[in-house]
């Protein structure tokens, strides 16, 4: 809060998603589909003041992605897209039907050297239309828009890798015009079956 009086705070787990995916990968390309359902899990607020760090509702994803490799070179092109059914917030005070929500974005990345990589992100956000439910619609569609550009560097090792971003709002409507960044980590699990052996009965 850049305005008067004292700073207004957003902090905690915004949410928690639980997500299943699969794909194949004929030659150089790769494709990948999954649904993702994601949990609210801290505090949420309505308030014009303070930007929430979760959702605040109960949201199904579902997720489609396509991916190509570009040897010789040592980079890549990707595209992705998701769309989001948000369900209804509701609170003692007020039920909100935020409108389900279509991403789409574009990624490119380039191998520096060893396992380093940059990569550049353009992603596109649309809602469909807020609805304040009991109360007289808005005089003009309430959605909320998002174009993006998200530059980043990321490190490949066996088992994973360590990625760091900033994204940067380029236009918008109804959503926080300030950037961001974040790090986040990668990983592969192995979940390995060993079979006992079973005792032979004596003869």
């Amino acid at each position: 809060d850049k305005g008067f009086g004292e700073p207004v705070e957003s902090s905690g787990v915004g949410d928690v998603a639980l997500t299943l995916k699969t794909g194949v990968a004929p030659g150089r390309w790769a494709v990948s589909a999954g649904y993702s359902v994601e949990f609210p899990v801290g505090p949420f607020t309505t308030s014009t003041e303070a930007i929430p760090v979760g959702r605040g509702t109960l949201n199904h994803v579902l997720l489609l992605e396509t991916g190509v490799s570009l040897w010789p070179w040592p980079a890549y092109l990707q595209l992705g897209a998701l769309y989001r059914l948000r369900d209804v917030y509701q609170s003692r005070e007020v039920r909100i039907d935020w409108g389900d929500e279509l991403q789409v974005q574009l990624e490119t990345g380039w191998r520096v050297t060893g396992g380093w990589w940059t990569k550049l992100v353009t992603r596109g956000m649309k809602s469909g239309d807020r609805q304040d439910i009991g109360f007289p619609p808005p005089p003009e569609p309430e959605f909320r828009s998002v174009l993006e550009v998200v530059p980043g560097v990321f490190y490949q090792f066996s088992s994973g890798w360590v990625e760091a971003w900033v994204s940067v709002p380029t236009a918008g409507r109804n959503i926080s015009a300030d950037p961001y960044w974040g790090i986040s980590f990668t990983g592969r699990i192995a979940l390995g079956v060993t079979a006992s052996p079973q005792p032979v009965p004596p003869p």
